[in-house]
This record gives C-alpha cells, sequence and structure tokens, in this order.
C-alpha cells in the first residue's frame, strides 16, 4: 500500500520537478539500451566535452534563456552528482566539460538523498519523499524506493536528457511553439584526466586533454567573432570566473590541478594562478594579443595561413589551433595520451566484440561505434603529444565562422 501511494505521489508531484514517475519510468527503461555513446569503463569517472545543437541553427538563445539554460544545468548536476567544470552557452548550441564519478547505488543516506532531490524538486515534494520513506517497514524497502532515482545519479546520458527536455518545456511555454528544439542528440567526446596525490588527498584532476579541451571551450565566443577577448563573453566558465563566479573558479581550479579549499571555494591566489595559467594556454606564452584577425573577424585567425600549413605539411602552434573549428574536439571519440586512447579504445572494442550478434543492447551502446583502431596522434599541429580515438577525414582544423555563434 505504502509503495503504491509514493508511485501515486511522484507521478502527481514530481511534475514539479519536470520528470515525473512514469516519465522516470521510461528513461529507465531506454538507458543507453539502443545508444551509441562511448562511455569510459564501468566504476570509472569519466570527463566528457558534451556539445548540443539547436534545431535548423536557430538563435534562440538570448540573454535570458542562456540564464535559464544554467541554472537547470547546475541544477540537475547538483542532483547527479556531477561537475561541469568548464562551458559556454552560444546563440544556437552549447558546450559542457562534465566530469561523472560513478554512483552505488545504495550509498547516500537518506538526508544525502534527500538533499539531492531538493536539487530539482520542491520543498513540499521532498517532504513528502521524507514521510514516505521514514514510513517503509525495512531498510530494503527504503533503498528500493530510493533507487528509482539513483539511478540517474552519476549518469551523463540522464542528465542531459532531464536538461534539454526541461528547457524545451520552458521554451516552448514561454515562446507559444511545439515540437522539437534540438537537432537530435548530443555529442560527447571523452577526455583524460589525471591522478594527483596531494595534501588534501589523492583524485583525479585535469590534466593537458582537459586542459586544452577547456581553452578550446572557452575560446567559442572569440572563434565567432562576437568578443576581441574571451572573458568579455559572460556566458562561459572563463567570462563567468572573471566576474567572480565561484562555480566556474571551481571548475577551472580543478582543470589545473589546484586543491580547493576546506569550504569548497577557491582561494584568490589560486584564482590568480589559474587565470594566468588558463590565459596563456588560450593565447600563448609571448603572444596575448586582441587585434583582429587577418580576415577582419575579431580574434580569427587568417584563413589563408590555415590552408598554407595544411598544404607544406606544416604544424601550427597550440594557440593557433584553439582559435581554429577543430573537429577532434566533438567527433574525435577519445583524446588523451596514446596510452589513455589505446586502453579506452581497446576496452570499447572489447565490449562491441562481445556484443557482435546481440542486437542493441547497454553492451552496444557502450561499445559505440568501434570503426576505430588505438588512436592517432592528432594531426596539423603542435598538439604535445595528443591521440585521438577517432580520425576525422574531411576539415580536422578549419577557420570559424560567424554562423558558429
Amino acid at each position: 500500500i505504502e509503495k503504491i501511494k509514493f508511485q501515486v505521489f511522484l507521478c502527481c508531484a514530481g511534475l514539479g520537478g519536470g520528470v515525473g514517475y512514469g516519465m522516470e519510468r521510461r528513461l529507465r527503461g531506454e538507458a543507453w539500451g539502443g545508444s551509441r555513446r562511448l562511455l569510459v569503463p564501468a566504476g570509472e569517472e569519466g570527463l566528457y566535452h558534451v556539445v548540443s545543437r539547436v534545431v535548423d541553427r536557430r538563435r534562440i538563445f538570448e540573454e535570458q534563456e542562456k540564464g535559464f539554460f544554467m541554472r537547470l544545468v547546475r541544477r540537475y548536476a547538483r542532483f547527479g552528482g556531477l561537475d561541469v567544470v568548464s562551458w559556454c552557452v552560444m546563440d544556437n548550441h552549447f558546450h559542457l566539460l562534465v566530469r561523472v564519478r560513478p554512483h552505488e547505488p545504495g550509498s547516500l543516506d537518506v538526508e544525502g538523498f534527500l538533499e539531492r532531490l531538493s536539487a530539482i524538486y520542491p520543498p513540499l515534494f521532498v517532504s513528502g519523499v521524507r514521510g514516505v520513506l521514514e514510513g517503509c517497514g525495512s531498510e530494503a524497502e527504503r533503498r528500493e524506493l530510493m533507487a528509482e532515482y539513483e539511478w540517474r545519479m552519476g549518469n551523463l546520458g540522464s542528465f542531459m536528457k532531464d536538461v534539454k527536455m526541461c528547457f524545451t518545456k520552458w521554451y516552448n511555454a514561454r515562446h507559444e511553439r511545439e515540437g522539437a528544439l534540438w537537432s537530435g542528440r548530443y555529442r560527447s567526446t571523452i577526455v583524460e584526466t589525471e591522478w594527483k596525490e596531494g595534501e588534501g588527498g589523492s583524485g583525479r584532476v585535469g590534466g593537458l586533454a582537459a586542459r586544452v579541451v577547456s581553452a578550446y571551450i572557452d575560446l567559442n565566443a572569440l572563434r565567432a567573432g562576437m568578443v576581441e577577448d574571451p572573458g568579455e563573453y559572460e556566458w562561459s566558465s572563463y567570462g563567468a570566473a572573471l566576474r567572480g563566479g565561484e562555480e566556474s573558479r571551481v571548475g577551472l581550479a580543478w582543470v589545473w590541478g589546484e586543491d580547493v579549499g576546506k569550504d569548497g571555494g577557491v582561494e584568490e591566489g589560486q584564482w590568480d594562478r589559474v587565470h594566468g595559467r588558463h590565459r596563456v594556454l588560450m593565447y600563448g606564452e609571448a603572444n596575448e594579443e586582441r587585434g583582429r584577425g587577418g580576415d577582419g573577424r575579431r580574434g580569427v585567425v587568417e584563413a589563408g595561413r590555415v590552408w598554407e600549413e595544411r598544404e607544406r605539411g606544416g604544424r601550427l602552434p597550440l594557440e593557433v589551433l584553439l582559435r581554429l573549428r577543430v573537429r577532434y574536439m566533438t567527433a574525435g571519440g577519445v583524446l588523451g595520451s596514446a596510452e589513455y586512447v589505446r586502453r579506452i579504445g581497446e576496452g570499447l572494442a572489447g565490449a562491441a566484440a562481445g556484443d557482435e550478434g546481440a542486437g542493441a543492447g547497454a553492451g552496444a551502446g557502450r561499445g559505440g561505434d568501434v570503426r576505430v583502431g588505438k588512436g592517432v596522434p592528432m594531426r596539423y599541429g603542435q598538439w604535445q603529444g595528443l591521440h585521438s580515438l577517432r580520425d576525422p577525414q574531411k576539415e580536422v582544423v578549419s577557420p570559424p565562422g560567424p554562423e558558429r555563434r
């Protein structure tokens, strides 16, 4: 009886959080069932560069839309136990660099569980769930009921579905429209991180690949010719951090391997170090130009230089590459050292081989599109040893255009 009451309660009250009980059942049933996503091995922490575009490249993101979208992202990240370490919301698409730590069902006590729920559900709903949990006859029953929500924690796919679905509902209601808002599903690339031993404990931090992808994300507005300096664009992790955004500062500090203080914040001296390093990566050691690019758009690399270097087999400096459109960032599958890309690639290939003939099962989803080898060195530039699992054959690097806004 209590379980039935719980289900009815969730089905009604769950609408306040954007996803009701019935929808959760449907999402759970299809969670990675026929997906073609590449994921890190089960039980490992993963870092993912996620990109999603608006249908027909429509420029729907005005100031209010960008603000509401990022509030949704932060709320659902807290619910799922994820960290958004870098981000950028453009006029018709968004980039997120998301740290996903595995969630073990049953690892949360009731208070921790309710705190997670409060990130996306109203107080009345959370209070009702507390009452139902307290009325359970056994710990096993309590755990079973909590599991109906815990499966969405530590789950990149669920996080993205929740954010995009809730934003679509809000946007369609606000603009009196119906239908799809997003151009298909999101794209994701696995990004290598590094292990760090420190006084405050050990754990994974952003390494070279994470720093490069983070800088690439923060340079989106500059590549589109919208600003002369990436810090001028407030709807990015770098721009928000310069304006005092604590969550964005913490994310960039993690990317650069800085230990966060006991209060969960970044001290001013730490931020100065992170800011300096991040800016040097975006602009180069001895070249922090703000001038116009050779094609007349602000901060954009001259198109002719790209093709000249390609034709003669040249290698563009990293700070130049980051101002170009680089397909490795969104189509590379896995980015990192040769050893990391090889290990992940072999694991994905093995998972796919094990599922051959089994249809579109969960294992096939984990394997993804395994038309890949053991990874290749990233071409056309000084990538400092980075490799990619996939090797895009067309427009590996190309000048960005204003349509990318």
